[in-house]
């Protein structure tokens, strides 16, 4: 259902809500957002999005036992909401970086991956107006960005 939303609330309702994914490693999770940033879209469908791009570094950024961070920035430019969620684990092969919004594509078949998420995650995104990207360099982990509207 589509409505006007706190996103600063939400978004710590969705990492709570993760907490459990995250909470016996060493990866730290956080998140910045404009604590009276409102948005009109669905939220639901954001919290998925959301989800998947934590999870997904969770799972293929970091071995058991690794210390690391994931990192939810947030922040409004004009009438757009731009969302970034960085983390510092495993680079994104140079050969799987195209691909990874494609349906199916997925570096763990063998561990259950269905490599669905960031196609829908991009389907969502694209669907209300906005921009999904991703670039993973040496030194500066991996970063999707997401451009909404406000």
């Amino acid at each position: 259902m589509r409505r006007c939303f706190n996103l600063f609330q939400y978004l710590d309702e969705v990492l709570t809500s993760l907490r459990p994914k995250y909470k016996a490693t060493k990866i730290f999770v956080g998140y910045t957002c404009p604590a009276g940033l409102e948005m009109d879209t669905y939220p639901g469908l954001l919290a998925q999005v959301l989800t998947n791009l934590i999870t997904n570094a969770l799972v293929h950024g970091f071995d058991d036992g690794d210390v690391g961070e994931v990192k939810v920035k947030v922040s409004e430019e004009a009438q757009w909401v731009i969302v970034e969620c960085f983390n510092s684990g495993k680079l994104i092969p140079k050969e799987a970086l195209g691909k990874v919004f494609e349906p199916f594509f997925t570096t763990r078949r063998a561990k259950g991956g269905t490599g669905l998420g960031l196609a829908i995650s991009k389907e969502f995104v694209e669907a209300h107006g906005g921009t999904i990207s991703v670039e993973s360099e040496i030194g500066r982990g991996s970063r999707f960005s997401i451009l909404l509207p406000a």
